[in-house]
């Protein structure tokens, strides 16, 4: 299966909670079954979150006191219990409803053609970004990156629509 980047839309409550460790990400994402809830406030990119962060940045891994809007869309924002496995999963980090909507205005201006002139894979190659192999082809990984590209920002914009904060996590 692979590491797959997972967002949520919750509020900052549930936000608050889960730093403060009275909420996992497993109340918030799991059923009684343990199985991932299914309906609109989660969204599963596959593997292309680290490709979508590496292109939006130009960096492999995050700075949580990074400004960069761009850099809250995946692997962004606060580590949630910074220290801890985070409930199991990996790179588990929030942004506020407030960050929501700073990160909505600048990816207005983020077109798919910009992240076509962006997208290098032998920059890619180089850095280790997930899940880019030597066999991969450039136009292939591109058009994976793409198909996810228009339901992130559709979900940023839902969460700004719902005055919603967002955690991402790999599982």
């Amino acid at each position: 299966m692979g590491m797959v980047g997972i967002y949520l839309r919750t509020s900052d409550e549930n936000i608050t909670k889960l730093h403060n460790g009275t909420l996992s990400i497993a109340d918030l994402v799991l059923d009684d079954d343990g199985e991932y809830i299914e309906d609109e406030t989660l969204m599963d990119i596959d593997k292309a979150w680290h490709m979508l962060h590496f292109v939006l940045t130009g960096q492999t891994s995050v700075d949580s006191s990074d400004d960069n809007p761009l850099s809250k869309v995946a692997m962004g924002g606060d580590n949630i219990r910074k220290g801890e496995d985070c409930d199991g999963w990996q790179f588990g980090r929030s942004i506020t409803s407030q960050q929501v909507v700073a990160t909505c205005e600048v990816l207005k201006g983020v077109k798919k053609s910009w992240i076509a002139d962006n997208f290098n894979l032998s920059d890619m190659l180089e850095n280790e970004v997930y899940p880019v192999q030597d066999h991969h082809n450039k136009e292939e990984m591109l058009e994976y990156l793409l198909e996810y590209f228009d339901d992130v920002v559709d979900f940023f914009n839902e969460a700004k629509d719902e005055n919603q904060a967002i955690v991402f996590f790999v599982a």
